[in-house]
């Protein structure tokens, strides 16, 4: 793996958990049971024990975020990219940040 690339893969695992230190942050304020699925509407469909959302969620985006980088995105050289796979690479990071604040906030 090249040296950018790790750092690339440690860079967007933290990002996946960072959100976690916002969990704890509200963990008090926040009800047992959390929302983890929206309807078009952004009414929440689906709920789960606190500790899962909070803490199972981060965890298992993290874990994918490696896997499909790992398998996929670091096959090829920086220098052959194309842009679409780098969006790819910080996709799920961007994704795990953003719907943790919105599950927090609901």
């Amino acid at each position: 793996m090249e040296k950018k690339n790790k750092k690339t893969l440690i860079l967007s695992v933290i990002i996946c958990l960072l959100p976690m230190v916002l969990g704890i942050a509200f963990y008090n304020r926040l009800p047992e049971q959390m929302p983890i699925h929206f309807t078009v509407n952004d009414v929440p469909d689906n709920y789960a024990p606190k500790n899962f959302a909070l803490f199972g969620i981060p965890i298992i985006m993290a874990i994918i975020q490696a896997i499909i980088f790992t398998s996929k995105v670091n096959k090829l050289k920086n220098s052959e990219k194309p842009k679409i796979v780098k969006i790819i690479e910080w996709f799920i990071p961007i994704v795990t940040v953003l719907l943790y604040i919105i599950m927090i906030e609901v």
